[in-house]
């Protein structure tokens, strides 16, 4: 996961000079315990609350890619935590989700979530970080019943990492949101027809919409068979994109009133071939706002695409880059490229002979 390091160390700081413009993040965070700080920079170190009147602190262990930074989290020792993880990023702001154990059963645990914004140690003047610990939010009585879930209590929502988005504008406008999709009516009706569905916090209260929805290939069925693997914030405006790596993105303007939702498929081009073994491929957005989707695919020595048997064959790939173009949503290819296998000797994956060819940079 990709964030911006905004904050700068203080003159004289035995740290770096500076910190990296940007950094990768671990996704599962550290634990020390309270006042225990014997790692924590303490340019990125901020303490707050939990729920339940708790102290927890939070810092960064920044490194320069590609080596990965990762978050710590600072607790009691007498308070029982899961994990932590961290959940989205947007700027110099994550979304950091920490499960604690309540009670013996390992039902009853209690889904806390906090934004997390690095600051500007530079800045004239400076912006110290800070920690916010966001309201709860509940399953309905409805999921709670079709989950199978004892509704003696209000149980707290656990959000789907890989379908929330966090976007920040200015120092004010926070949204969380997250894409479900969910039944479109309590009918036992079979098949389950899905509507999508967009929880948001927003406005310093969660809150549900379901947005209009809006696609041209004609597949009815698309929503129930929509798994959501990546979530990014386009720019600074308030576009969400979400990607299905199977058939394509929803994106969505989660500051309008009324939340709109637009599908656009993946390029016909890279449904073929079908991705199989030792093929990968996602969905990634610059820091310009530019949506990119790459994939990668093993090919034949001969050209041929698709995995093959030839042993000559056991490391070649041709690899695509598309840029989707905002102002029509519509894929135009960037790059493209051939990995040539090695010439000679055993073929191995830490091999560094693999040579890119025909690469056409656009």
């Amino acid at each position: 996961m990709e964030a911006e390091a905004t904050q700068r160390p203080p003159s004289g700081s035995s740290a770096a000079t500076a910190y990296p413009r940007w950094v990768l993040l671990s996704p599962y965070a550290d634990r020390e315990a309270e006042g225990s700080y014997s790692t924590a920079d303490t340019n990125t170190l901020v303490t707050g609350r939990t729920s339940t009147g708790e102290p927890i602190g939070v810092s960064l262990v920044v490194a320069a890619p590609p080596a990965s930074s990762r978050v710590c989290f600072h607790l009691p020792p007498e308070v029982v935590a899961n994990y932590a993880t961290v959940v989205a990023a947007h700027g110099d702001s994550l979304l950091i989700h920490v499960v604690f154990k309540t009670n013996g059963w390992w039902r009853d645990r209690t889904h806390e979530y906090f934004v997390y914004n690095a600051g500007a140690a530079a800045a004239d003047p400076p912006r110290p970080p800070s920690l916010s610990l966001l309201p709860p939010c509940f399953l309905t009585e409805q999921e709670l019943g079709r989950f199978g879930r004892r509704s003696d209590g209000r149980e707290r929502r656990e959000l789907s990492s890989t379908a929330t988005g966090l976007l920040r504008r200015g120092e004010e406008d926070l949204v969380v949101v997250e894409l479900r999709m969910v039944a479109a009516s309590d009918d036992d009706d079979w098949p389950v027809q899905r509507v999508a569905e967009l929880l948001l916090f927003r406005s310093g209260e969660w809150c549900v919409k379901r947005p209009p929805f809006s696609h041209d290939d004609g597949d009815d069925t698309l929503l129930s068979s929509w798994r959501a693997g990546t979530v990014a914030t386009v720019g600074n405006g308030g576009l969400i994109c979400w990607a299905d790596l199977s058939c394509g993105l929803m994106l969505s303007n989660v500051f309008d009133d009324i939340p709109f939702l637009q599908y656009v498929p993946l390029p016909a081009a890279a449904m073929e071939p079908h991705p199989g073994p030792g093929s990968t491929r996602n969905v990634s957005v610059t820091a310009g706002g530019t949506v990119k989707f790459v994939n990668v695919f093993p090919r034949c020595c001969c050209g041929g695409a698709g995995a093959t048997n030839c042993r000559r064959s056991q490391h070649a790939y041709t690899i695509n880059t598309w840029t989707l173009r905002m102002d029509d949503m519509v894929w135009v290819m960037t790059w493209t490229a051939w990995s040539t296998p090695p010439s000679s000797g055993p073929s191995t994956h830490t091999r560094a002979s693999h040579g890119f060819n025909r690469g056409t940079p656009s």
